[in-house]
């Protein structure tokens, strides 16, 4: 049999809460809160009883996605956090456990796998094991595959989400780099693919990965480019969904038929193309980056004008290796749980160049 990977959709049902301060006073207000919500419906409900933490409250089995919302409406409502449970394949149990009070969700009975062989592509629910993919797959053709795991009894949605590595990865990547769409059940109940988030919420995957790559291009690019990039939170799509923005910006002391090549070589997985080059003076330079491009040169005398609305809080640091791809996935939930009311910008300046040249001991030589 011969191996074929192609790129495989995922259907996710994950449910991510933050942190709560309210303990619940009894798992029977949860229990008698999920039930309101499908008084006619019957569905798998375990209470653990003389539970004491970190045990579950209760382990929830829902059988479609608004067993999924009523759980998560009402375990906020009480105070209770959620953990999600696909396959279950945890050598230690710590996906189980928890300090707070808690339910888990198991979505045991979620594992739909359907293939598409002729658009070699396959909708997964994340409760199916991986060995369930496979077999499903290689139903309907031996000659398509996924890159997932080495042990079959593994779920798909736990190990997408930890990343996926297996057989295939040194050829085609982690699992998680080849799920082309994706729906879940986000923390305020709504049903969420990548159409209705946003193409930028794909970001939390892909700009974790564009982030720690630019660490390597920007510093060696030529002289004459000064690179930054920010991160920032955003509104996306018309539900206006929280997600997490990173703006890369470049100064070229040249024109944008010189860049264009430069960066394809360079950088080519930013997709760069002449339509995204402004072409400008300096001073318009100076005015486009303090976010004054309305504005004509004579603001510069202004003195007295801030750089950033009052009050504000600025830090900076310097960072002499790159920033690990893992530690940049973990800025993004920071930044979604910041309040709203609260704006937070990040920015990474790339050196190098001159700056490389000139030996640090200068300055001690010229006592400044």
């Amino acid at each position: 049999m011969k191996s074929l990977y192609r790129s495989l959709p995922l259907l996710f049902v994950v449910c991510s809460l933050s942190w709560v301060n309210v303990l619940a006073n009894s798992h029977d207000d949860f229990l008698d809160c999920l039930s309101s919500y499908h008084p006619d419906e019957s569905f798998s409900i375990s209470k653990v009883l003389n539970a004491k933490y970190p045990k579950p409250s209760v382990i929830v089995t829902p059988l479609n996605i608004s067993h999924v919302q009523a759980t998560i409406h009402c375990s906020k409502k009480h105070g209770l956090q959620i953990r999600t449970r696909s396959g279950g394949h945890d050598y230690e149990g710590l996906s189980y456990v928890s300090h707070v009070p808690f339910v888990v969700i198991d979505l045991v009975r979620f594992k739909s796998v359907e293939v598409d062989v002729e658009n070699e592509e396959v909708w997964v629910q994340s409760g199916a094991i991986v060995g369930e993919v496979y077999y499903r797959i290689n139903e309907r053709s031996t000659n398509l595959t996924f890159p997932g795991a080495f042990g079959y009894t593994v779920g798909i949605g736990g190990f997408i989400s930890g990343g996926g590595d297996g057989l295939l990865s040194r050829k085609y990547g982690l699992a998680a780099d080849n799920v082309i769409d994706v729906q879940f059940v986000d923390a305020s109940g709504r049903v969420l693919d990548r159409r209705s988030i946003g193409e930028d919420l794909t970001l939390e995957q892909n700009a974790s990965q564009l982030l720690h790559r630019w660490q390597y291009v920007a510093p060696n690019l030529p002289n004459d480019v000064y690179s930054l990039l920010t991160i920032s939170k955003w509104n996306a799509g018309e539900n206006e969904t929280k997600t997490v923005l990173v703006t890369f910006t470049s100064l070229f002391q040249c024109g944008a038929n010189e860049l264009i090549p430069l960066m394809q070589e360079r950088f080519p997985e930013l997709g760069l193309v002449k339509e995204d080059f402004i072409e400008m003076t300096w001073i318009e330079s100076v005015l486009f980056i303090n976010r004054l491009s309305n504005e004509t040169s004579e603001v510069l005398l202004d003195r007295y004008r801030p750089l950033l609305p009052p009050p504000f809080k600025s830090k900076s640091d310097f960072v002499n290796e790159p920033v690990l791809e893992i530690a940049l996935q973990g800025l993004w939930p920071q930044l979604l749980e910041v309040d709203e009311a609260i704006s937070v910008v990040q920015t990474f300046i790339a050196y190098g160049a001159m700056m490389d040249e000139i030996s640090e001991t200068v300055l001690d030589t010229y006592n400044l």
